[in-house]
């Protein structure tokens, strides 16, 4: 990561599979705020996701209808699709509205002016975010597709069993990227919280499926 953008360093196998890159911001919001992103390589597929409850919507020339969709922690979130996108296309979201707190108790709340504007710089973007999580999620998560084209049917579930040593390789990885001083306390803390997250619903999906 750099000021400039990104870089996956992993590694692309040849074929006609589908490969997924999951990408979080961390930005203050303000309702109105336009977020754009350009691509550098062809992308068949984007996907923006906000959750059902933030109490935000979307709006974007390239965004199609949302589809509610429940994830692995049991929250539901809108899927937006978007794409085909050329290298060098940017995909532009708008975010409008007033975010909706998640109380300790999964009580909602609508956040007082003054505590946005002294908590602007405090919006977490992982899925299962901290308190703001809620509004940033809009565009913290793009899941790229490139490769065969996508089926009409859903995609079919992933498997808690091939997911489990990605997270605790992802974390792996967070952990010696902080000790090298590439990952910002902040971010570090968001990206680890929202790894330990993904944790628990695999191994509740692995307890659920004995």
């Amino acid at each position: 990561i750099t000021p400039e953008g990104f870089a996956d360093t992993g590694a692309v196998q040849p074929g006609e599979g589908a490969t997924q890159i999951i990408v979080s911001y961390t930005l203050p919001y303000s309702s109105g705020m336009a977020v754009a992103h350009q691509v550098n390589y062809p992308a068949e597929a984007v996907n923006v996701l906000i959750r059902s409850d933030s109490g935000v919507t979307l709006a974007g020339e390239r965004l199609g209808q949302p589809t509610p969709r429940q994830m692995g922690n049991g929250e539901t979130f809108n899927i937006y699709p978007a794409g085909p996108l050329a290298p060098g296309d940017a995909l532009q979201v708008t975010l409008t509205g007033q975010p909706v707190i998640r109380a300790a108790g999964g009580t909602m709340a609508e956040p007082q002016r003054s505590a946005l504007n002294a908590l602007a710089d405090r919006w977490a973007i992982p899925i299962g975010g901290g308190i703001l999580g809620a509004a940033m999620i809009a565009f913290g998560v793009w899941w790229w597709r490139r490769g065969a084209t996508p089926p009409a049917e859903p995609e079919a579930e992933s498997d808690p069993e091939s997911e489990w040593p990605n997270v605790l390789r992802a974390i792996a990885d967070l952990d010696a990227a902080r000790e090298r001083g590439e990952v910002a306390e902040e971010a570090y803390r968001s990206r680890r919280a929202e790894l330990r997250a993904k944790a628990r619903a695999i191994l509740q999906a692995r307890e659920g499926a004995k």
